[in-house]
């Protein structure tokens, strides 16, 4: 959950909030304990936006992103990965109360290995 909050001028105070899911997908390949791997993620995520106490408007967001990587195994249960951002599509939509509909179809290849994702995880 994120949410952003910022006062005006007029100390009224505006709010917005999203709840957010990015369920995922991998396919390793690889021999040993470094392996490569592709991944499929599906990022969302809905929100509301307040101005004092009255609802302004809904937001929301759905997108699909295909990202290669790394992982090195040093033993069964945890794995350090290197990825890189890869090919994503994101549609987002802002309906405010009182106004016009704005809707944003991004599309983009981010594959900069210069500015790598750094993680560690924990396996069952």
């Amino acid at each position: 959950m994120q949410e952003t909050t910022v006062k005006n001028a007029s100390d009224n105070k505006a709010v917005s909030g999203e709840f957010a899911v990015a369920p995922y997908a991998r396919y390793y390949a690889g021999k040993a304990n470094v392996k490569f791997f592709g991944q499929l993620s599906i990022p969302m995520g809905w929100g509301t936006n307040k101005s004092g106490d009255t609802k302004t408007g809904i937001t929301e967001r759905y997108g699909v992103a295909l990202s290669p990587g790394v992982v090195f195994f040093p033993n069964s249960k945890v794995g350090v990965e290197f990825s890189v951002s890869g090919l994503h599509y994101e549609y987002s939509s802002d309906k405010p109360k009182n106004g016009t509909k704005v809707e944003v179809n991004q599309f983009g290849l981010d594959a900069n290995f210069l500015k790598p994702s750094i993680g560690i995880n924990f396996y069952l």
